[in-house]
């Protein structure tokens, strides 16, 4: 993803578990070195803002942890213990459609973090920052106890360019893909050996999946590696609905 004018790629670690998407600041003393070595800084972006207490009182999706006039401070604690915490700013997003003529590029202004700290797995992970794509369901009530929340990415697709409120997520052993707004072409998927996977109903994680590798296409000893690396595809609608492709 590529964030401010002019753009400064950074390299994100999708989470289908919050809305929030946050990066690393130019001034955080605690961030670790990551691929890109990419940090935000918002004196060189022509089109930043900063949010604050009137963006939250006006966007039903944005919750700050604490806000003045000038910052929304957010902080994310994660399940295996890592956690982040920074101000919330506004800037132009671009995504690359790849050299699929079905895919275009797209832009747009969306909400991120720009954190100051992060720990745990955080600091050690290849990738800079993190992609949150959990949507706020539209009868959801601003909670008494504050727990930050952003806007997700794919909702400012959906508002600013219409596009479907979908995304598409394709795992493989070398390589993967993601659409936001769309789904994957599922029929070349199959015909190419991919297959799908289903989401558990009833489960206590709405994004929890059944993955498993047919017994007659891998060994005994190697069914438990080819669990993560077998590619599937899995569309998901924001309207709660699960869905499989």
């Amino acid at each position: 993803v590529c964030l401010g004018t002019p753009a400064r790629a950074f390299e994100l670690i999708v989470d289908t578990g919050s809305s929030i998407t946050s990066v690393p600041c130019r001034q955080c003393r605690t961030c670790g070195t990551h691929h890109h070595a990419a940090r935000f800084d918002e004196r060189r972006s022509r089109t930043v803002a900063r949010a604050g207490c009137s963006d939250a009182q006006r966007e039903r999706e944005l919750l700050c942890e604490r806000c003045s006039a000038s910052s929304c401070q957010y902080r994310a604690v994660y399940m295996e213990g890592s956690s982040l915490r920074g101000h919330v700013l506004q800037d132009s997003a671009r995504f690359e459609g790849g050299s699929s003529p079905a895919v275009a590029d797209a832009s747009a202004r969306i909400f991120f973090g720009c954190h100051s700290y992060e720990n745990g797995l955080f600091r050690t992970q290849t990738a800079d920052g993190i992609l949150g794509l959990q949507p706020v369901p539209h009868s959801a009530q601003r909670p008494t106890r504050r727990r930050s929340r952003l806007p997700s990415v794919l909702s400012a697709l959906v508002t600013q360019h219409s596009a479907a409120n979908t995304f598409s997520l394709c795992l493989g052993e070398r390589s993967g893909l993601m659409l936001l707004g769309g789904r994957a072409d599922v029929p070349s998927l199959l015909a190419a050996g991919g297959t799908v996977s289903p989401m558990v109903a009833g489960a206590p994680s709405r994004f929890t999946l059944r993955v498993r590798a047919p017994a007659e296409r891998f060994p005994k000893a190697d069914r438990v590696r080819a669990r993560v690396s077998h590619c599937g595809c899995v569309l998901w609608r924001s309207t709660f609905q699960r869905r499989t492709i």
